[in-house]
This record gives C-alpha cells, structure tokens and sequence, in this order.
C-alpha cells in the first residue's frame, strides 16, 4: 500500500483524468471549427459541425459512417462557414438547428441559388 492509503491512489488518478480533460477542452478551444450544411438531391438536409472539413465530407460522400447522411444520400455541400474556435462553432450548428427549414434553404440561397454542390470549390 502507498503512503497516504488506498484512497491517495483514487486521488492521484481523478487528477491525471481532471488535467486530462482540461489539456483535451483547452486543445480544442483553441482549435477552429467549421459549422455546414450538406443536401440531397431530394432536398433533405443535414447541418454538422467539425473541426476538419475536408475529412469530415469525405466521411459523408463515401458512406464511411452509417446514418442520417447515408440513409438520405445527403453528401453535397451547400454552405459553410468558418470559426476561429471549435465551441462557436457548436453554439452556431446548434443555433441553426433549430431554425425552420425555410430559413436555412434563404441561407444556402446566398451561396448556392442553384443548390449546387460547393465541395469542387473548396477541394482544389
């Protein structure tokens, strides 16, 4: 047994977790994210959040993660927008989601009039 008894060990562990967690949380604070906005053809949409944007829309146009994106075949980007942290970026996809549909389609208005798939723009 160590010095201090049984429960210093407990202690000592809930401190490497509890730095853990902060070195994790501050690491993506300082971490930007993107919020977008992906479609079908058939118009159903998805907003997500990330922190790499290029990995995460090639997880959604290879199917590589099973779900709403693949069930709908929702891959083409219609909007996005950059944030110089990661948790704006969350508060930003959170707000947006609970917008009504029709809000989010004058959003993708402004980049995409024609509802066309932006990734060629952004994948050069």
């Amino acid at each position: 047994m160590t010095e201090g008894g049984p429960n210093r060990d407990v202690r000592v562990q809930v401190w490497q977790l509890t730095k853990l967690y902060l070195f994790i949380i501050c690491t993506l604070m300082r971490k930007g994210g993107y919020v977008y906005i992906l479609g079908s053809l058939s118009r159903v949409l998805y907003v997500g959040v990330t922190a790499d944007l290029a990995r995460r829309l090639h997880e959604h146009r290879t199917s590589a993660v099973k779900g709403f994106t693949t069930r709908y075949n929702i891959w083409r980007l219609l909007w996005c927008e950059p944030h110089d942290d990661i948790l704006g970026a969350i508060a930003r996809e959170k707000q947006i989601k609970r917008w009504r549909r029709k809000k989010k389609l004058s959003l993708i208005a402004q980049s995409t009039p024609e509802f066309r798939d932006l990734w060629p723009l952004f994948n050069r």
